[in-house]
């Protein structure tokens, strides 16, 4: 994480961890939220003060030969929808 910081410094992108809520809607009240190990944004107009409102430039996620499956298949739903 510490690389990736360093190449976005001064870019007006900014990186946060997990957890930190990504809604796929300015709702409030959405059920559709997730929380990616890695998100990037740029620009504060996609943040509140519960998470992001938007979907992230860039989204990374660290799998475990023991969650792959599992993570796999959620977040691919998740993106079809």
């Amino acid at each position: 994480m510490l690389a990736i910081s360093n190449q976005l410094k001064g870019t007006g992108y900014e990186i946060f961890t997990a957890p930190f809520d990504v809604r796929f809607s300015a709702d409030e009240n959405t059920d559709t939220v997730v929380q990616p190990d890695l998100s990037i944004f740029c620009g504060k107009n996609q943040l509140d003060e519960k998470g992001a409102t938007a979907a992230p430039k860039w989204v990374i996620e660290i799998l475990s030969p023991e969650t792959a499956l599992r993570y796999h298949d959620k977040k691919c739903i998740i993106s079809r929808e």
